[in-house]
C-alpha cells in the first residue's frame, strides 16, 4: 500500500533518490521487471489467423465439392480440390499474419515519451523503459505513464475517469494518508493511462506494466481495430455475391436433375458459376494494401494509428494547421527586448548560449541595467523549460518559447537565479488568460510574483511600468505606445510576449502589476512549407493557418509561406465570438488565417467547415485542441504534442511538419488508387468467367472450365498480378486531380469498366467456345479457353494499371515479375504432366499460342481504344 507511506518509506523500500537511478541499476531493473508495457492476449495469433481461411463460406463449399467428388469416386479432383484450398489458406494468411505484424509494429513506433530524472540530469525516455524507482516529471496533457507516489505538486490534477469512472479531475496532494482508502481517494497517487489536466508534479515509479493498476483490467480496455469502410463494402459484396452464387448453384444442379442430365457434370457446373462469381482474394488483399499503406507512411514521418484514416487522407479538401512548429521550424530565438523608449538587439541564434545585449551597436551589460535585468529575471524564473547540452549540443526540453527565454537568460549569466527564488504557487497558462505566472520566495523574505504573456493582456492588468529602473503610473498614452510597438515587432514576424512583475504582499497574483517590456523572438518558417502549399492548391486543397499568435505575426507568416491573399479574410477570436453559426459558414471559405484563436472556436470552425461538406484536416498539440481533431476528420496531433492530443488524432506527423501531411495525402491518394486498380482488374477477371460459365448453362453446352481450373485463375493467375499492382507506383500527376468525393462508391464507380472489360474477355472466351466445342475434343476446348483467360487478363492488368494509355505511366516491375510468374505457372498447368491430369490440360501447339495472342491482344486494344474515347468525352464533358 504505497500511499499509506512516508515519502522516506518509498524512496528506502525502492531503492532510489529524487536524482533517480543510474544507468546500471536501469538496466538491472529492467531484466527483473521487464518493459513497462501491458502484455495484451493476441486477439489473432498465427493459428488462429491459419485457421480463419477456411471458414468463409466459399470454402467451406469447395470442401464438400471435394468431400462429393470423392465419394462417387473423383479422387484426384478431390485431391486437387483439397490442395487448391490449403494453398488459398497459405496464401491469405501470409497476407493477414503480416499485416497484423505491420500494424503492430506501428503501434510500438507510437509509444508515449516521458520526461524523467537519471543520474540526477532530466531527459526524455521511452515510456516502455521506466521501472521502479524511476522519477518522472509530469505536466498538463501528460499521460501518466506508470503507477507513481507523488512527492512534489503543484496545482495538480488528473482525469481517472478511465479507472474510476467519475469525470470531474482529481486534486493531487503530497500529504500521507493516515489509513487505507479506496482508489478514487489515494490523493498522493498517479496512476498509469490516466491524464494530467492541470498543473506538475514529481513521483517515484512504483508499478509498471501489468502490475499497475490499468494492467490488472487490462483484459477490459484491449481495442479492436475497426475495419474500414471500403473493408466493409468489399465484404457486404463478398457475401452477397456468394449468397447469390449458392442460389445460383443449387438452382443450376436442381435443373440439371430435372432434365436428366449427369448428375456430376451438373454439380461441377454449378460450382464452377459459384467459384467464379466470388473474388475469394479481394478482402485479403485490400487489408495487406491498406497495410502496406501504413508502413511507407511511416517511412515518411507520418504514424497512422487507425486504418480508415488512410482511405480519408486521399479525400482531404481543407487543411487547418498550427501556424507555430508547423508552418514554421519552432526554433525559437529571442532577437528583440523593447524597455519602454528602448529597442535592444540580442545576438546569437539557435539555443546556444552565446550572444550579447545591443543598443544603438553598444554592448550592454544586463547587471547594469535594473529594467533588463528585471525582464531577463521574469523570463527565466515563469518558465519550466530545461536548457540541456548534449553531445556539443544544446537543446531544449519543453516548450521551444520558454527554451528561447531560457537562453537569453544563460547569456546573461543568469541561469541559476531559481536557487534564489524558489517557486511556491503557479498558475499556469490557459488559452483564455494568455499568460502565466508564478510566486516565487525571495531574498529578505521577499515574495514576488512574475508573468509572461500575450502583451495586450497582461497591459490590462498593469497599473504601474518601470521606467529606467524607476517605478511609474501607466498611462492610456503608454498602453498604446506599447501596442503599437508591439505591432510593429508583430509585423515582422516576430512572437512577441510581454513580461511584468510585482512584490507580492497577498491577495490576487494577477493584478496591478508593473510592466517591464516586450521581447521579439523569430521562428523562421520550414524551408519546404512554400512548395507544399503551391502543392496542395493544385491538388484542389485549401488551407487555412489557425494560430494563437498575434493577428499581425500571424499574416507576416502567411505571406511569407504564400498562404496570405487580398481576396481572403484574416480573422480574430472576438470576431468568430460575434458571429452566430450561420454568419460563420456564410464567411467560412473566404478565411485563410485565424489569429487569437481559442479551442472552443477552433472546433468551431471545424464544424463550419464541416456542415459546408469539406473533408477536414487538423493539426494539434496541445490538450485544449484534442476537441477539434476529434471533431475533425483527419486528426493529426504533431510529435513534439501531449499525450492527450496523440490519443485523439488519427495520425500523428513524427517532425511536426506540414509538407508531412502534404505527402501523406499524396500517399493516401496513391494507396487508394492503387486499390481501385486491383478491385477493378479482380471484378473484370470474375466477371468474364462468369458470363462464359452462365452462357455454357444457358445453351445446355459443357462448362467451359472445370472448378479445379477456376480456382487456379482465381487464387494464382489472377492473386499475383492483384498483389503487384498494390505495389504500384504513384502517378506523377496524382497531385494535379482535385480530391475524391468521400460518398463516392467506389464500386459503382468502376463497375462499368470491369463490365466492360468482362464483356471483352467474354467474347474472346465465347469465340474460342463456340467454335471448339463441336469438334469434340472438350478438354482441349477448355485448356484453350483456361489459357487464353489467363492471357488475356495478363494483358489487362497492364491496361487496368491507369486510365491513360497503358504506356504513359512508370512500368511497375513487381507486376511485370507477378506476369511472367502467372505465366510461367500456367505453362506448368498445360505441359507438365502431374497438371494436365489434375487440371485436365492437353498441350497446346504452336498454332494454337499465336490465335490466343492475337485474340487476346485485340481484345487488350480494344479495351485502351474505350478508354481514349472515355477521356475525350469526360473533358468534353469539363
Amino acid at each position: 500500500m504505497w500511499h499509506l507511506k512516508e515519502k522516506k518509506e518509498v524512496l528506502q523500500a525502492l531503492k532510489t533518490s529524487l536524482d533517480g537511478l543510474s544507468k546500471q541499476e536501469v538496466t538491472e531493473r529492467r531484466e527483473k521487471y521487464g518493459s513497462n508495457i501491458l502484455r495484451k492476449e493476441s486477439t489473432k495469433g498465427p493459428f488462429k489467423i491459419f485457421f480463419q481461411q477456411f471458414t468463409n463460406f466459399l470454402i467451406i463449399l469447395l470442401i464438400i465439392a471435394a468431400i462429393i467428388s470423392y465419394l462417387v469416386g473423383e479422387w484426384i479432383d478431390a485431391t486437387a480440390i483439397i490442395v487448391i484450398v490449403i494453398l488459398n489458406g497459405f496464401f491469405g494468411f501470409f497476407q493477414e499474419y503480416k499485416a497484423e505484424r505491420a500494424i503492430e509494429a506501428l503501434k510500438s513506433l507510437s509509444t508515449p515519451s516521458c520526461k524523467i530524472i537519471r543520474d540526477g540530469e532530466e531527459r526524455i525516455v521511452s515510456s516502455a523503459d521506466l521501472v521502479p524507482g524511476d522519477v518522472i516529471i509530469v505536466e498538463e496533457g501528460d499521460r501518466i505513464p506508470a503507477d507513481a507516489y507523488l512527492v512534489e505538486c503543484m496545482s495538480l490534477q488528473t482525469d481517472e475517469s478511465m479507472l474510476t469512472g467519475e469525470s470531474i479531475p482529481v486534486k493531487k496532494k503530497t500529504e500521507v494518508l493516515l489509513k487505507k482508502t479506496n482508489l478514487p481517494e489515494r490523493h498522493n497517487m498517479l496512476y498509469s493511462g490516466t491524464i494530467v489536466t492541470y498543473g506538475r508534479g514529481k513521483a517515484i515509479v512504483v508499478s509498471t506494466g501489468m502490475e499497475t493498476e490499468f494492467g490488472k483490467i487490462a483484459k477490459m480496455v484491449q481495442i479492436s481495430e475497426d475495419k474500414t469502410p471500403l473493408q466493409k463494402r468489399i465484404e457486404k459484396i463478398g457475401k452477397t455475391m456468394g449468397i447469390v452464387a449458392l442460389v445460383v448453384c443449387a438452382f443450376v444442379f436442381f435443373i440439371g436433375v430435372i432434365e436428366n442430365t449427369d448428375l456430376l457434370e451438373s454439380f461441377e457446373l454449378a460450382i464452377s458459376l459459384a467459384v467464379s462469381a466470388v473474388p475469394e482474394g479481394l478482402p485479403a488483399t485490400i487489408t495487406l494494401a491498406l497495410t502496406l499503406g501504413v508502413q511507407r507512411l511511416a517511412k515518411k514521418k507520418t504514424l497512422v494509428r487507425r486504418l480508415s484514416s488512410v482511405e480519408t487522407l486521399g479525400a482531404v479538401n481543407y487543411i487547418c494547421t498550427d501556424k507555430t512548429g508547423t508552418l514554421t521550424k519552432n526554433e525559437m530565438t529571442v532577437k528583440k527586448v523593447f524597455l519602454n523608449n528602448r529597442m535592444l538587439d540580442v545576438t546569437g541564434t539557435g539555443y546556444s548560449p552565446s550572444g550579447e545585449f545591443l543598443e544603438n551597436e553598444k554592448v550592454l551589460d544586463p547587471h547594469k541595467d535594473k529594467q533588463l535585468e528585471m525582464l531577463i529575471k521574469t523570463a527565466r524564473l515563469c518558465n519550466d523549460a530545461h536548457l540541456v547540452k548534449h553531445e556539443k549540443k544544446w537543446s531544449v526540453i519543453g516548450d521551444p518559447t520558454e527554451g528561447a527565454l531560457l537562453v537569453i537568460a544563460a547569456k546573461a549569466g543568469m541561469i541559476k537565479i531559481d536557487k534564489f527564488y524558489t517557486r511556491s504557487k503557479e498558475l499556469f497558462f490557459d488559452s483564455d488568460r494568455k499568460m502565466m505566472s508564478t510566486l516565487n520566495n525571495g531574498p529578505n523574505n521577499k515574495k514576488f510574483v512574475f508573468v509572461k504573456g500575450a502583451p495586450e493582456n497582461i497591459l490590462k492588468i498593469c497599473h504601474r511600468i518601470m521606467v529606467d529602473g524607476k517605478i511609474k503610473r501607466i498611462t492610456p498614452t503608454i498602453k498604446n505606445k506599447i501596442i503599437k510597438t508591439n505591432d510593429k515587432m508583430a509585423s515582422e514576424a516576430l512572437r512577441v510576449l510581454g513580461f511584468a512583475y510585482k512584490e507580492y504582499r497577498g491577495g490576487e497574483m494577477e493584478s496591478d502589476l508593473i510592466f517591464i517590456g516586450l521581447t521579439g523572438m523569430i521562428d523562421p518558417p520550414r524551408d519546404e512549407v512554400k512548395d507544399a502549399l503551391e502543392m496542395s492548391k493544385q491538388a484542389g486543397i485549401n488551407v487555412m493557418m489557425i494560430t494563437g499568435d498575434h493577428k499581425i505575426t500571424a499574416i507576416a507568416i502567411a505571406k511569407q509561406v504564400g498562404l496570405y491573399s487580398k481576396d481572403k479574410k484574416v480573422i480574430t477570436e472576438d470576431e468568430i465570438e460575434q458571429m452566430s453559426d450561420e454568419e460563420l459558414d456564410h464567411s467560412i471559405e473566404n478565411i485563410c488565417v485565424c489569429a487569437r484563436i481559442s479551442p472552443k472556436s477552433k472546433s468551431r470552425i471545424v464544424e463550419s467547415l464541416k456542415r459546408k461538406g469539406h473533408i477536414v484536416a487538423v493539426t494539434g498539440d496541445g490538450v485544449n485542441d484534442a476537441p477539434a481533431l476529434k471533431r475533425a476528420d483527419i486528426g493529426i496531433a504533431v510529435g513534439s504534442g501531449t499525450d492527450v492530443t496523440k490519443q485523439a488524432a488519427d495520425m500523428i506527423l513524427v517532425d511536426d511538419n506540414f509538407a508531412t501531411i502534404i505527402t501523406a495525402v499524396e500517399e493516401g491518394r496513391s494507396i487508394f488508387d492503387n486499390m481501385k486498380k486491383f478491385i477493378r482488374f479482380l471484378l473484370s477477371a470474375n466477371f468474364d468467367e462468369i458470363f462464359i460459365v452462365t452462357t455454357a448453362f444457358i445453351f445446355r453446352m459443357p462448362s467451359p472450365f472445370i472448378p479445379l481450373q477456376l480456382l487456379w485463375l482465381n487464387i494464382l493467375s489472377d492473386g499475383l498480378p492483384a498483389l503487384a499492382l498494390g505495389a504500384e507506383p504513384k502517378d506523377p500527376q496524382i497531385m494535379f486531380s482535385k480530391p475524391r468525393n468521400p460518398k463516392e462508391n467506389i464500386i459503382k464507380s468502376i463497375l462499368g469498366y470491369s463490365i466492360f472489360a468482362g464483356i471483352v474477355g467474354f467474347i474472346i472466351s465465347a469465340f474460342l467456345f463456340f467454335n471448339l466445342t463441336p469438334l469434340g475434343d472438350i478438354r482441349y476446348m477448355r485448356t484453350m479457353i483456361f489459357t487464353g483467360t489467363v492471357l488475356f487478363e495478363m494483358f489487362l492488368v497492364f491496361s487496368i494499371r491507369t486510365e491513360k494509355y497503358f504506356w504513359q505511366i512508370p512500368i511497375n516491375k513487381y507486376l511485370v515479375l507477378a506476369v511472367i510468374s502467372s505465366i510461367f505457372l500456367q505453362l506448368l498447368a498445360i505441359y507438365l504432366p502431374f497438371f494436365q491430369v489434375i487440371l485436365e490440360t492437353v498441350p497446346l501447339s504452336v498454332n494454337d499460342w499465336i490465335l490466343l495472342i492475337a485474340a487476346c491482344s485485340s481484345g487488350f486494344c480494344v479495351i485502351e481504344l474505350f478508354k481514349g474515347v472515355h477521356q475525350k468525352i469526360i473533358k468534353a464533358n469539363n
